[in-house]
């Protein structure tokens, strides 16, 4: 949100404060689920930044004596007259100008709700979507190679390759980061992590005995791959990447366990157990 602000303004990132809200003082929100939020959060930076630069344009207007049509932004948080060299005013001194002078600080908000229709024909068709409107899409696709002890029925990943459709990388560095983590988080959901139940009882209901992938697990090269298709509608063509990277990687994992042995495992986890029986089934 830092850097969309700043693009949107022109200052450096350095100059962005970016203040957690909190439930007591903000408006009500549903969450911040389906990879939502660069998209839609980013679209409402955008939007409150380009209210605060029409109130920058009006306040330095009257301080350079011109019309606010005449203003534009300058590179480093600054405003000037158009074609004008020199003639411009940093936005501290706008600032204080506003704060003292006219009446209080310059503030832009915004807000953003999407309501157009969730499935675009000619781009998307998507079939028992549970919400009424979604944005946007996101794609993913997953290599991995794997191997078996055919022994034991361990299956351990040795090298993936993940593939995202981000619309724009705005920090392509913490992209890299999400997608290697969604990565992980599907490595567990097929071969490790499962909640046993004893009756009604969790059998397993702490980290001490629900297994998650540890860093023995997790293959010793991820290869992140960011594919770049800008979505119109988003943050300077942005989009999620936060859930999207772990869809695949379950299905990469159960097609490379048939190709290495003939086994087709359809339920998750894949434990050694569930591959071990499927082996030895086929043989017998």
């Amino acid at each position: 949100m830092s850097q969309i602000c700043a693009e949107a303004l022109q200052v450096p990132i350095e100059n962005v404060a970016l203040s957690s809200p909190d439930t007591d003082g903000s408006p009500f929100n549903w969450g911040t689920t389906a990879s939502r939020v660069t998209y839609t959060t980013g679209r409402a930076v955008v939007g409150a930044s380009k209210e605060a630069e029409k109130r920058i344009k009006q306040a330095a207007s009257e301080m350079l004596e011109c019309s606010a049509e005449d203003i534009e932004l300058l590179p480093g948080g600054r405003a000037g007259i158009k074609g004008v060299p020199g003639r411009d005013v940093s936005f501290f001194e706008v600032s204080k100008y506003t704060h003292w002078g006219v009446g209080g600080p310059i503030i832009g908000s915004n807000s953003l709700v999407y309501d157009n229709p969730s499935v675009d024909p000619k781009r998307a068709i998507v079939s028992g979507v549970p919400f009424s409107q979604i944005g946007v899409y996101a794609f993913n696709a997953t290599l991995v190679e794997i191997e078996i002890d055919k022994r034991t029925g361990q299956t351990k990943v040795v090298q993936a390759w993940t593939a995202t459709d981000v619309g724009k990388a705005i920090n392509p560095q913490l992209v890299e980061g999400q997608i290697e983590g969604g990565f992980v988080q599907g490595l567990g959901l097929a071969l490790v992590e499962e909640m046993v139940w004893d009756g009604g009882r969790l059998a397993n209901p702490n980290l001490m005995d629900y297994k998650i992938p540890g860093s023995l697990d997790v293959p010793y090269e991820i290869n992140p791959i960011i594919v770049e298709h800008p979505e119109p509608d988003g943050p300077y063509g942005a989009k999620g990447v936060g859930e999207i990277p772990l869809v695949t990687v379950p299905a990469a994992i159960s097609n490379a366990i048939q190709n290495a042995s003939g086994a087709r495992i359809r339920t998750l986890p894949m434990t050694s157990e569930k591959v071990f029986n499927s082996i030895t089934e086929r043989k017998s």
